[in-house]
């Protein structure tokens, strides 16, 4: 193998390996922004329920008295 051929193949084995982490930062990244996502929304749900729970609470209280 001459000088060229080696520069070839390294720069062949640099393009898989940066394609591979960059494929592993992606894949990593979705799943984060999926889990992230599925959090913000039951923290939003549970916002919701809760005042409604407080008015509910309320009402009865005012029924009761």
């Amino acid at each position: 193998m001459d000088g060229g051929t080696i520069q070839q193949a390294l720069l062949i084995i640099l393009n898989v390996v940066i394609a591979a982490l960059v494929s592993a930062l992606t894949a990593l990244g979705v799943s984060y922004f999926r889990t992230r996502g599925q959090n913000l929304a039951t923290k939003h749900d549970f916002d919701e329920l809760s005042k409604q729970l407080r008015a509910n609470t309320e009402l009865v209280e005012t029924i009761k008295n």
